[in-house]
Order: structure tokens, then sequence, then C-alpha cells
């Protein structure tokens, strides 16, 4: 029986928000803001990945939030909105990929690290799907790596968005969509008028209620802007090699660990999952920085700080996987405590400190405030604004969301997911986490030029790992 998700794209035509445009705006050539997703399957026997390939592209094309590409808007100035693509052929989103013999895991990360790499084309729906083969001997295993704009949504809004893409699920039914109609230019502008026209009460009543909700997000926002001022520091590169711009290449790495094992240390020492994983990840980082020779961040005068961001659907009781809806908190990763069990109590602290103050307030609360900037000032600041995070912080950690059921594609059976989170200007680093199965998923990805090696990165939280677990038995 097939499973019904959130609708994933409401009807008509739909203008972006402050903080969608903001990430438009946030794109450089090298770094784009794609969100990426890594999804391993199994299935029961030899897969063609050709097959795979045909049938993502039969099932994109049916959803509706994958058909749909921006469009500039008139009015508000400087606004965009999604509306049906011009042109959208599967053959410009879905590709198919070979690992070369042997096919071992070692050659998948560089592999996905270049397909990370280079932004979305402009002018289509903004999204791609690669399928990867050529597992070796295991001719049952593929893989797929969906890229998809963070204008279009976020890391919680990426399963609603493709989940219709997976066996047996499907979207809600699509309300009639009240875009443009056809035509040439002077036809198109004078159906606008028209229709503005016969909208105008309604169109008055929206307007008095968006200038409200407008006066209450810009006095919310300058508390947010206050905040981020003071919590702001003097510019110092993290990595030996950040004094440097960044470039285009990319290092990616992903490692596995056992969710039960981490949550026993929760039982015996409180907190939740994820104040444990970020406690591992700070003791990763511990490691690693002193393995590359980067020393000086472990001392007291400048803690590394993450942005940990935040979905806030449901505190705002909406469904919809389009668009984002994000807060965040800013955390000091505790990486000058040797002792792991020390670091898990100050990630403790941060994080209790945090919830108590609410994700609608403090200086990580930021992009609530990018939500009530008006489009055209994003369009004319925050390019120029945008490597100003590293005052704020110096590393993105983020947990995204795996629906906890079995889960296949074309009779394979969902072994591994992998999410991948963006690097924005001003950063070389970025974490993203999910659970699934039991297990706990973390890839790395990272500007090759400012903080290669991320393997040993990875490497350095594993054994993390196993150290808080054995002090917690201790």
């Amino acid at each position: 029986m097939a499973r019904v998700l959130f609708e994933t794209f409401p009807g008509g035509v739909v203008r972006l928000s402050g903080l969608d445009v903001a990430f438009l705006c946030l794109e450089q050539p090298t770094r784009p803001m794609h969100l990426g997703a890594l999804l391993t399957f199994e299935a029961p026997h030899a897969v063609a990945p050709e097959r795979i390939a045909r049938l993502l592209a039969r099932r994109a094309a049916a959803t509706p939030a994958l058909t749909k590409s921006v469009r500039g808007t008139w009015w508000p100035p400087g606004g965009a909105e999604w509306v049906p693509a011009e042109r959208f052929a599967t053959g410009d989103h879905v590709f198919t990929h070979r690992l070369s013999d042997p096919g071992s895991a070692e050659q998948l990360s560089p592999l996905v690290a270049s397909l990370m790499a280079p932004p979305l084309p402009r002018g289509l729906p903004p999204w791609q799907l690669h399928v990867i083969s050529g597992f070796g001997q295991r001719r049952n295993r593929f893989a797929v790596l969906a890229k998809l704009h963070h204008a279009l949504t976020d890391g919680a809004g990426v399963p609603l968005i493709a989940g219709p893409l997976l066996d047996g699920i499907t979207p809600l039914p699509q309300r009639k969509p009240a875009t443009p109609p056809a035509g040439s230019p002077l036809g198109r502008i004078w159906d606008w008028s028209r229709h503005t026209l016969d909208d105008v009460p309604q169109r008055v009543r929206d307007l008095a209620g968006e200038a409200t909700t407008q006066l209450r997000r810009s006095g919310r926002a300058a508390g947010i802007a206050s905040a981020a001022l003071a919590a702001a520091r003097p510019p110092w590169p993290v990595y030996p090699s950040a004094a440097g711009t960044g470039g285009p290449r990319r290092d990616w790495a992903q490692l596995r660990l056992d969710a039960d094992t981490l949550r026993q240390v929760r039982e015996r020492h409180g907190g939740t999952l994820n104040d444990v994983l970020l406690s591992v990840i700070a003791g990763g980082l511990r490691s690693w920085l002193s393995v590359i020779g980067d020393t000086a961040v472990l001392t007291d005068d400048r803690p590394l700080r993450a942005f940990l961001p935040v979905d806030v659907r449901s505190r705002n009781r909406t469904q919809t996987a389009l668009g984002n809806h994000l807060s965040g908190y800013l955390c000091d990763l505790p990486i000058t405590h040797a002792d792991p069990l020390a670091r898990l109590r100050a990630i403790r602290d941060a994080t209790e400190h945090n919830k108590a103050t609410g994700p609608a307030a403090g200086p990580g609360a930021f992009p609530l405030a990018a939500q009530a900037v008006p489009a055209l000032a994003h369009r004319l600041l925050t390019p120029l604004l945008a490597p100003a995070a590293s005052l704020l912080f110096d590393v993105m950690i983020t947990t995204a969301p795996t629906p906890d059921v079995p889960l296949q594609l074309g009779g394979a059976t969902l072994r591994d997911v992998q999410p991948i989170a963006p690097l924005a200007p001003g950063q070389a680093l970025s974490i993203a986490l999910t659970t699934y199965r039991d297990t706990v998923h973390i890839s790395i990805l990272s500007d090759a030029d400012l903080a290669p090696n991320v393997d040993k990165l990875a490497d350095a939280t594993a054994d993390a790992a196993g150290a808080l677990h054995d002090s917690s038995r201790a």
C-alpha cells in the first residue's frame, strides 16, 4: 500500500521567502548552495543502473516540486517565485556513473566530492540525481547521489520532496495551480493586470496582514542581529591554510557509528543522543586539528564554534516541504578538554542553555532574521556580507531527519543514508549526520584547498566515539 507524504508543492505560484532568496544570493562559483544525500541500496539480484535511472526520471517528472524553476518578480522587487519550468527534460537532471575497477569504497569518496563541487545549472529546476554503480563484484549494489538547491528546501524538507522517488510513496494530490497565462509578453502583462484588478480587495487584505507580520518579524530580527553582533569574534583562520579564499575542489568522507552504543552513553550520563554526537565530533576535531598541525585552536582564547541549524516546522505548525523553515543555535565545541566525559558535560550544559533561550532568539537564530529581510536587500547585501559568517562560527553541524522505516527503490533496499551539507562563504568544513536503522551516519564535506584529508577527521571521530564509550563504562 502506498504511503502518502505531506504535499510537496502547494497549489499556485509560490513566492520564495526572504531566507530562500538569501540562499540564492549566497551562491558563488566556489560555494554552491545545494544540499546532498547519498543513498546506498542493495537488491536481491543484479541491478541495471540504466533501469534505475529511467525509474527515477519517470517519478521525478511526476513530482510537482521537481518540475518547477525560479523566476524573478517585479513585485516585490528582487523577489522570486516558483513556476512551472519552461523547459523540463529529465536528461538534464538524471545521470549514471560507474566506479572504475576494483570499485572499492575508497573510490566512492572522490567521485561524490567531484559531483558535489559544481553548482547546479541556472534556469532549470534546481536538482540532480546521480546513479552510481560498479561496486566491485557486488552487482546488486548501487548508490544515488541527490543534489537539491537550498532555496528549494532545507535538510528536513529533503525526505518530503524526494520521498516520492522511492517505492510506495506518493505526494498528496496538487491543487489546481494559478499559473500566469501563456502568450506574448504583452498579453501576459495585460492578463496579469486584469487579474490584479479583480483581486484588489483580497490583495489589500493580504498586504495588510503581510505588513503586520513584517513588523513583528522586523522587531524580532533586530534583537537577533544585536545578539549576533555581540557574539561576533575577530576573524581567525581555524585551519592551517584557511588564510586563502578557498577553491572549487571538495574533499568528502563518511563514517558510521552504532546508535545503541551511543545511547548507552546517554543513559549513563544524561543529555540527548545529539549531545553525545556533538561531544564525539568535538573529540574528533580535537585529534584532527592536532594531527594536521593546527594546535593554536586548542586554546581557550577563541574556542571552535559550531552552528547547529534547527527545523522550526513543528513550531510554525506547517507541513510543507517547500522552502526553508530554519533557526539555529551557536555552540562552542569543548575541544580543549582531553577527557571525553568532560566534553560531554560541556556540550550538555551548552545545549541546555540554548534550549532555555529557545530557537527564536539568540545569535544562532540569524536565519529568522534573514527571513525578515526584503528580497531586494538580500540581492544587494547578502553577497557582500556572506563571508562574515566566519565571525560567528567555524563549522556547521546539522542533523537531518530520515524516516526510520524500511525504504526501497526499484525493489532494492535502502542500506545507508549520508546527508551532505553545503559550504557557505567563509566556511571550510561542514558536517551532517542522520540516524537510520540503528546506525548513525556522519558525512564530512570540506574545501579541499583549505581543509584537506577529512578522511583523517572521519577516523578521528570514530576513535573519539570509542574513547567516550570506554570512559562511560569506567
